[in-house]
């Protein structure tokens, strides 16, 4: 028989209590423990009635190690938590205040709370609430956990699921995050070629014999680059002294330096990471010899992904490793597409010499966020990947608002985050029942009608510049993915009927899209294969989407613009013939 410290019944609350050094997330801690314990008893917010015998102890060190709990803060780093529970009281110990309120939200969903989305939770009723005695401990996989996903950007949502990144700005009171002084593609704000190139070019790429000022990266290997970035770095750290990683990373284009010292440093180290290493050390170096507290952030990413051969970074230099334009559908080193190959082999080359690595991992399609993007096999392996070979945090970007699957996406993700062990579809059914209801089976089916086809076809890569005219938005495949959503669709209301038909919108967009392909002039008009139920079908959808609030139908355009093209593709134009007087 388990013994257990009574926390709530229906007539009274256990009392919950902060120690001398309370803080504001503390004391939010006690206040979401109290609401919900009442919520789920079934007691009115008012209830002033006698406490249970015992108590919850937020945080106070001295009381839990007068009950016996050999609490010691060396054990603690970053955001882990202990729950110590003995015959009269349950401590939330951690040595952050993010930590006592992420063990307070252990406690609730032990008993069954899910927060589902900002919209959307689960507050289960219970007549008697229990915690069995004993000491447990929770440290998260990854110190460093976010997604880039506005349908689930509310702060309060992130926090209940654990995010902590620099995508999720949680507020103070809500227990903060980890903020980025600045945040990549720093180069050109570190030096700007509007105050530098006309006197100086050498601080600029040399690309093809020319030093470039526009579309390039910085020369890597000039000392004086790394002199003027390190002190606009602490410029930054000097505005905001509260930050402790800043960004010094490439561009997000191609243009890497070909002058000579930059050449032989990348014929050294065998890749074009040698100098980018070599630039965030030297910048590492000036900073930190003011500033030892600060961390230099990095990226390996497109043309610098590979790692280097000799050359090993500062102590105080992360390296955020992308997997940018890999394979989507399936896991590292069960996948021939050669990004994933490249991928896998640069993973294991900067965790040889990195304790520190990042990620900064793809999960949507940024040419059409509404399309299907069947990655929820290849997240659920790779994040256990990413963690076996001790990269300690990982940042997801996913889409902007309305793109496809994100809710769910981050539910799960977040769970993940905290303990890779999680089972990605087993959560996502959670999450389906939760939100969807008897609707859930047909959502269900029309993920797996995706994931069955990149399971059964090795060599159909999903990646995250996908068109809507790709083989993985096969015609039938798609018919049949609708129909179980059109079933699902006449079975939900409310919140999951939008959900459905949104998705449903996104499957309608790949026959669309291709009708708008072939054109053919015919007599006085140039024109595909749409027709005016195609054209009114696309408004309703854009109708839809407004509605729904979606902000983009692919990366960097806003909803009006993207739909004012494919809108285009679909109409008969005017033939307006030029003449060059012969």
């Amino acid at each position: 028989m388990t013994v257990s410290l009574p926390l709530a019944t229906k007539q009274a609350v256990i009392a919950i209590n902060t120690g001398s050094q309370c803080t504001a997330p503390m004391e939010f801690a006690a206040d979401e423990l109290r609401r919900y314990f009442r919520l789920m008893t079934g007691q009115p917010r008012a209830e002033r009635g006698a406490c249970l015998p015992g108590e919850i102890r937020l945080n106070d060190h001295e009381s839990a190690r007068a009950d016996g709990c050999a609490f010691d803060e060396t054990q603690f780093h970053g955001d882990a938590f202990m729950l110590h529970a003995t015959d009269k009281r349950l401590h939330i110990l951690a040595s952050t205040t993010r930590g006592v309120l992420y063990g307070a939200y252990e406690l609730l969903s032990r008993f069954g709370v899910r927060w589902w989305t900002p919209e959307l939770e689960r507050v289960p009723r219970a007549q008697t609430l229990a915690w069995p005695l004993g000491t447990e401990m929770h440290r998260p996989a990854f110190e460093f956990r976010d997604i880039l996903a506005n349908d689930t950007q509310d702060p309060l949502w992130r926090v209940r699921n654990r995010y902590n990144g620099h995508y999720s700005p949680i507020p103070e009171y809500l227990g903060g995050y980890i903020q980025y002084g600045l945040f990549v593609h720093t180069f050109y704000h570190l030096v700007p070629p509007a105050r530098h190139f006309d006197a100086h070019p050498e601080y600029f790429s040399l690309v093809g014999g020319t030093r470039r000022r526009e579309g390039a990266q910085l020369c890597l290997s000039n000392p004086d680059v790394a002199r003027i970035a390190a002190e606009r770095v602490l410029e930054a750290v000097r505005a905001k002294p509260t930050l402790r990683i800043f960004s010094v990373s490439q561009n997000d284009w191609d243009g890497a330096c070909e002058c000579p010292a930059c050449a032989a440093i990348v014929e050294r180290e065998g890749a074009q990471s040698g100098p980018m290493v070599h630039f965030a050390n030297a910048v590492a170096a000036l900073v930190c010899a003011k500033h030892p507290e600060v961390l230099i952030d990095t990226l390996a990413y497109h043309y610098s992904v590979d790692a280097p051969r000799f050359i090993t970074p500062h102590p105080n230099v992360r390296i955020r490793l992308c997997p940018i334009g890999c394979c989507q559908g399936h896991a590292f080193g069960a996948c021939e597409h050669p990004k994933s190959v490249q991928f896998l082999k640069a993973l294991n080359a900067w965790t040889s010499i990195t304790p520190q690595l990042y990620i900064w991992h793809y999960c949507t399609n940024f040419t059409s966020y509404l399309l299907p993007m069947p990655n929820f096999d290849e997240l659920e392996a790779n994040i256990r990947l990413y963690h076996e070979r001790g990269v300690h945090g990982i940042f997801l970007q996913g889409g902007t608002f309305g793109a496809e699957g994100m809710d769910i996406r981050s539910y799960v993700l977040g769970k993940m985050l905290w303990n890779p062990s999680v089972s990605f579809w087993d959560t996502a059914q959670e999450w389906l029942e939760g939100v969807h209801g008897k609707a859930a089976t047909g959502v269900r089916a029309y993920h797996e009608h995706f994931h069955n086809l990149v399971r059964q076809n090795r060599d159909l890569h999903p990646v995250c510049y996908a068109h809507p005219d790709d083989t993985l938005m096969d015609s039938a495949v798609i018919a049949t993915a609708d129909a179980e959503l059109a079933k699902a669709e006449l079975m939900s209301t409310g919140f999951s009927k939008k959900r459905i038909r949104h998705i449903r919108n996104g499957l309608a967009l790949p026959a669309l899209y291709r009708k708008g392909t072939d054109y053919r002039i015919d007599g006085e008009h140039y024109h595909g294969n749409a027709t005016p139920e195609d054209a009114a079908t696309f408004d309703r959808i854009v109708r839809d989407e407004t509605a729904f609030g979606t902000s983009e139908l692919n990366e960097g355009t806003p909803l009006p613009t993207g739909a004012r093209f494919l809108r285009a593709r679909l109409a008969w134009h005017n033939v307006l013939w030029l003449e060059d007087g012969q």
